[in-house]
């Protein structure tokens, strides 16, 4: 049961920051900066809170979820039990891919 609940827990943190990087990655792949210096300043402004503010508490996320990941592993396999073997783009190689990529 305790795999159970671990591989849920998983799977739906792995989720929520695969589309948060991949929002992240909409976002910020928009070229259109504005054409003024008002508006220039201002998307230098939030990009800036995010590098500083954002992205660092989601870095946070996805050291937890490789801990969580971890953990798993090695009492899957001190207890003999099959590895689990998260959904396409769900795994960690995936995310951090993308993470260090693209973000």
């Amino acid at each position: 049961m305790r795999h159970d609940a671990w591989i849920a827990e998983y799977n739906e943190k792995a989720t929520a920051l695969s589309a948060w990087v991949a929002e992240q990655i909409a976002t910020y792949s928009n070229r259109e900066h504005g054409n003024t210096a008002d508006d220039i300043k201002a998307g230098l402004d939030a990009f800036n809170s995010y590098k500083s503010h954002t992205k660092p508490d989601y870095k946070g996320q996805l050291a937890s979820l490789e801990g969580l990941y971890n953990t798993f592993l090695s009492s899957a396999r001190n207890n003999n039990r099959p590895v689990y073997k998260p959904p396409a783009g769900l795994e960690l190689t995936s995310i951090e891919h993308s993470w260090t990529v693209r973000s």
